[in-house]
């Protein structure tokens, strides 16, 4: 079943504070975000990055796993026609080189490195909120402004006609 649904749909300004508050606050994957949203995966990376959340693709959260995905994809097709590269094993080395480097990080008891850490990623993530905040209210002013300006246009416009209806 095809869950890309809103493909070519506007995003409505309730949508990016949803999409906000998922990836900042919640901290899910892209992947679970496009579930939600009914999007695909680039979608919400390309909405991601217009809206200053990422500055680029591989900084999203769950993005290396959706790299692996489509590794893991090709190794499959691989088998099946039989021909596997020497590229593959250099890549299964890379990634349980990889995965005993997060391992060994993770079991350092250097909790100031730790605690700089969390606050760095807690001012980057206050920073990006403000910034959307920013982007935000001037939207619902020049919003405002639109509407406030259409409503007094016509007013003027039956002003003048008035005065000159008088005049005349």
């Amino acid at each position: 079943m095809n869950t890309i649904k809103r493909s070519h749909c506007r995003w409505t300004v309730n949508e990016l504070i949803q999409l906000q508050r998922e990836y900042e606050l919640l901290e899910m994957s892209i992947q679970q975000i496009a579930k939600i949203h009914k999007r695909s995966v680039r979608a919400i990376l390309c909405r991601l990055e217009q809206e200053y959340f990422i500055e680029n693709w591989e900084q999203a959260r769950g993005f290396s796993e959706l790299i692996e995905l489509n590794d893991d994809i090709k190794v499959s097709i691989e088998k099946d026609t039989q021909t596997m590269s020497p590229s593959m094993s250099l890549q299964e080395e890379e990634q349980e080189e990889e995965q005993e480097d997060e391992s060994i990080s993770t079991t350092s008891s250097d909790s100031e490195s730790i605690t700089s850490n969390k606050k760095d990623e807690i001012d980057n993530r206050l920073f990006n909120l403000e910034k959307s905040f920013s982007y935000l209210s001037n939207m619902v002013k020049q919003l405002f402004e639109k509407k406030v300006t259409r409503d007094v246009k016509p007013k003027l416009q039956s002003l003048r006609k008035q005065h000159l209806d008088r005049c005349c």
